[in-house]
Formats: structure tokens, C-alpha cells, sequence
């Protein structure tokens, strides 16, 4: 067992921006989404008022709308947010928080010869999950909608390994299968580490990768 699971099932709690947080819920989500909200995109930077929306959106439950509008603590903290070293400090806290709410479990690719097998879905990713822990785990929907993300996917994970799915879930300490490895040129090899191990992980493979090629010439 890793870090991951451990972050993903019992989660984290803060205090941001006099906002206390405890789950990123699949409900927040959804109103995230809606509202085009940066914070969740590492690509998209994120402005104070990005910010203070984000924390207000995780104070709703399913199936509740948040109230957007700025109260005067909200005001009170855009003030302070416009010093830097005050918006760098939450932000970081912020990210923190999430690394431990996003910890989804990572599985290994598994290549599949029967027709129809893998077949991806075209319905939003985020409802399949709740219609899965719903119809396959008997979860009730109030209860899917305000579970954590990451506790939510690895509930969904393991229920699709019990009902015979061929899933195999991939931990700190494991090797890239070597199945995975055959027909790939060496650029896909390293993009498929790169995408299947932790980051710490992938660094450690790609410099010992490299290191037995060289012995091997």
C-alpha cells in the first residue's frame, strides 16, 4: 500500500482564507465546471477572487447551490490576498489540501484482445462515477455526490476489480509490467512511465533506465 490510497481514504482538512475545508466533493465539482473555475486546471493561474469562489463552492452540499455573493469576510480577505506573500501562502496551503483530496488510485494499462474491450465511455466522467457507486456499490446519492473525489474513485476502482473487471492497481514500489513495455519505442516507454508513476517514482525509473542502457552498449 502507498501514500495514495492512504491520502485518498482518509483525506485532509484546513483552514483557508478563514474557510474551513474538508472535501472536494464530485458535487463541487460539477458547480466548478459550470462556473469555468481555474483552481482544478494546473495549466490556469489563479487570482484571489478565483480563489475565494473556489472555498465558497466547497461549503455547499448536494444538492444545495452555493451563494456566490461576497460577504464582508470575503471582502475583507480579497483585501489581504492583494499582498502577495498573503495569496502565495494560501494558494500553497490550498494546494496541499488538494494533492491529499485528488490521491486517485493509478492501475496499469492492460491490454485487451476481445472486441469492445476498453470501450470508453461518452457520458460526463463524473456522473459515471456516481451512477457506478450507485448502481454497483448501493451507495445512496446524497451520500455519492458528497463523498470526497479520491475516496469516491477508489470505492469505484475496487467495485470494478470485485465485479470482474481487469484491473490491476500500480503502488510506489512496483516496476512498469514488462507486457506494457513490448512493441513500444523507447519515446513511448518513457511517456507511459511518466504517466503511470508517481512523479518521485519516474525520476528513479528514467535515471536507472538510462543508466542500464548505457552499461549495455
Amino acid at each position: 500500500m502507498d501514500d495514495r490510497f492512504y491520502h485518498g481514504i482518509i483525506g485532509s482538512t484546513d483552514r483557508i482564507c478563514g474557510y474551513n475545508v474538508s472535501a472536494l466533493t464530485p458535487w463541487h465539482n460539477v458547480i466548478l465546471t459550470a462556473i469555468n473555475s481555474p483552481v482544478l486546471d494546473p495549466a490556469k493561474e489563479t487570482s484571489a477572487g478565483d480563489l475565494l469562489l473556489f472555498l465558497k463552492v466547497l461549503n455547499t452540499r448536494w444538492p444545495d447551490i452555493p451563494d456566490l455573493r461576497a460577504k464582508f469576510k470575503d471582502k475583507w480577505w480579497w483585501w489581504r490576498l492583494n499582498k502577495a506573500k498573503v495569496l502565495l501562502r494560501e494558494l500553497g496551503k490550498l494546494k496541499d489540501w488538494l494533492d491529499s483530496q485528488l490521491s486517485s488510485p493509478v492501475t496499469w494499462e492492460v491490454t485487451h484482445t476481445d472486441k469492445g474491450a476498453g470501450k470508453r465511455l461518452s457520458s460526463p466522467a463524473i456522473l459515471a462515477l456516481i451512477v457506478s457507486l450507485v448502481s454497483k456499490g448501493n451507495i445512496q446519492l446524497e451520500s455519492a455526490w458528497n463523498m470526497r473525489i479520491a475516496e469516491a474513485r477508489w470505492y469505484d476502482a475496487v467495485l470494478a476489480e470485485l465485479n470482474g473487471a481487469d484491473v490491476r492497481f500500480a503502488y510506489d514500489n512496483e516496476e512498469l509490467p514488462a507486457a506494457q513495455l513490448e512493441s513500444k519505442d523507447e519515446a513511448e516507454i518513457i511517456a507511459l512511465a511518466k504517466r503511470e508513476l508517481p512523479p518521485a517514482k519516474f525520476q528513479v525509473w528514467l535515471a536507472n533506465r538510462k543508466e542500464n542502457q548505457r552499461k549495455a552498449k
